[in-house]
């Protein structure tokens, strides 16, 4: 059977299995060709031999929307579709797996981890099973209305960054093209709010020598040398966390030195796959940017803290890390042996620093 029709045409059609089917087809309306130059001739959409009436209702489907002027290729009806079915919570992580960086680079691990945290703490709750496509602004005031900020500020930043990560997610579904034709799944962004960046709460302020020096006296001796590397030579603290002992180069009669900033380390909380749970980790890794990657002189008397440092606290390994806590230097395992616990562990430490300390002239 075949059937001609005013619109479009519906052929009963073999396969080559002997099977029979009906193929409607119907040709794009003139005035589309304008606007996607690629279409092809004829559009075809083949059904089960028993379901003629099927065709016959998607042919007169097609040809009121040309009438309406509202037709648009199959291509762009089925990202209409994607955007109803796929939910947030399935875009949202798929964009912080596979985020980049402008230069095309991969976000370091730390980052797309407190994105994941950002999106299971304040973001998923709220929006996670909607649609793409049904989330508009009053979804996004309801968010951020979910998100409270204490009179003195409380809780300000992580809703700032919350903000900067859903708009940067629903910026990525406007602008990504899924086809060549430049389609994206979403037409508008609905996060229309502006939520500024919260002011520091904290402010500079001017350090003379003796109160460093107090400060040195005062802190853990494992920890002391810290003072005088973020306060007179201005390193962050993940670059300070990331030194290790071939970083350090000093004089044997520890005049000068210098100090090789090469890495950084920094602190991030993976879930768990299996609990659920998240816990803090430390990842070392290269510095912020490359533009951080410098090898400034050590003063003369930093020079000496570092030097009692070494002696006390850091094993004679070219790769030890210069700042952990006592139950990482367990790695150390003759010396735990020679130590016994972790109180005894702590009390040869001290005992190291009193007579590294003698006599050396540390300030």
């Amino acid at each position: 059977m075949s059937g001609r029709r005013k619109f479009g045409s519906v052929l009963v059609r073999s396969a080559r299995d002997g099977h029979k089917y009906v193929q409607a087809r119907y040709q794009p309306p003139v005035w589309a060709y304008s606007k996607w130059p690629d279409l092809p001739i004829h559009y075809t959409k083949n059904f089960d031999a028993e379901y003629t009436a099927m065709a016959e209702a998607w042919l007169a489907e097609q040809e009121w929307l040309i009438k309406l002027g509202s037709w648009e290729p199959p291509r762009i009806e089925k990202t209409k579709e994607l955007s109803s079915t796929i939910t947030f919570r399935e875009y949202a992580l798929d964009f912080v797996q596979n985020r980049r960086k402008p230069n095309g680079q991969r976000i370091a691990p730390t980052t797309r981890e407190k994105y994941l945290q950002y999106l299971d703490d304040y973001l998923l709750p709220v929006l996670g099973d909607k649609p793409m496509g049904s989330i508009g602004p009053r979804d996004i005031e309801k968010w951020a209305d979910s998100m409270r900020v204490g009179k003195a500020g409380e809780g300000a930043s992580v809703k700032h960054k919350a903000y900067v990560l859903l708009r940067e997610i629903f910026r990525d579904a406007c602008e990504r093209e899924l086809d060549q034709d430049g389609t994206t799944l979403l037409k508008s962004n609905p996060v229309h709010i502006r939520m500024y960046k919260p002011t520091a709460r904290f402010r500079y302020v001017d350090i003379s020598m003796e109160e460093l020096n107090a400060l040195y006296h005062a802190m853990p001796q494992r920890f002391a040398v810290v003072v005088y590397l973020s306060g007179v030579m201005g390193l962050r603290p993940g670059e300070v966390y990331g030194l290790q002992r071939r970083d350090v180069r000093l004089k044997d009669d520890l005049s000068e030195g210098v100090l090789d900033i090469v890495r950084a380390a920094k602190e991030y909380s993976p879930k768990d796959p299996e609990t659920g749970k998240r816990h803090k980790k430390v990842l070392v890794n290269e510095t912020k940017s490359t533009g951080n990657v410098r090898h400034p002189p050590i003063p003369g008397f930093i020079c000496k803290a570092l030097d009692l440092h070494l002696r006390t606290f850091v094993p004679d390994n070219p790769t030890a890390f210069l700042f952990t806590g006592c139950r990482t230097d367990f790695a150390d395992i003759q010396n735990k042996k020679e130590c016994g616990g972790n109180r005894q562990w702590q009390n040869h430490y001290l005992r190291n620093w009193a007579a590294n300390t003698k006599g050396k002239g540390i300030i």
